[in-house]
């Protein structure tokens, strides 16, 4: 009987001049994967770096659309790449983190409060701010701050109405 020791995952992030990040996650074999992204845009630059090498073995850019399908793909989420026109995918879902900026509507307001423009076809699902220990904001009565990282699922037609609402 083989044994499974799950690896504990680190991710460090770096802020980078003006609105930009960079992740980088250290993978149980020593690889380091970094992601390069700016507010600015939706793009997101991934860089690959082996064990024992001081640069990257490759470097791969994605544009917005590339990021999210690769994000929905990697966490396991449903969603139909190409549908026939006639056709309606019931279980259709892209994934998104939207970073709050000051003059978005949602700051000042509690997730549940939040009136997305479709609400039946897109959501926020979690709240990530650097100033608690967890994961995911435990606590649904907290206002949203800028700087919060909101979590949205939708079906692909309602996903840019909820990110522009989000993004004021």
């Amino acid at each position: 009987m083989s044994q499974h020791i799950d690896h504990e995952v680190h991710v460090r992030e770096h802020p980078l001049p003006g609105q930009a990040r960079l992740m980088q996650l250290t993978l149980s074999d020593g690889t380091v994967l970094s992601i390069h992204s700016d507010a600015r845009s939706a793009d997101r630059q991934l860089g690959v770096v082996l064990p024992g090498a001081d640069e990257s073995a490759a470097t791969i850019h994605l544009s917005a659309a590339e990021a999210t399908t690769l994000g929905a793909l990697l966490s396991g989420i449903r969603f139909v790449v190409q549908a026939s026109p006639d056709e309606q995918a019931v279980d259709a879902a892209n994934l998104r983190t939207v970073t709050l900026p000051a003059g978005s509507p949602a700051v000042g307001r509690r997730v549940h409060d939040l009136n997305l423009p479709d609400p039946d076809n897109a959501m926020v699902v979690a709240v990530i701010r650097d100033d608690t220990p967890e994961l995911v904001e435990a606590d649904p009565s907290r206002p949203c701050q800028p700087g919060d990282r909101l979590v949205v699922v939708g079906r692909p037609g309602s996903m840019s109405d909820a990110v522009r609402f989000l993004s004021g």
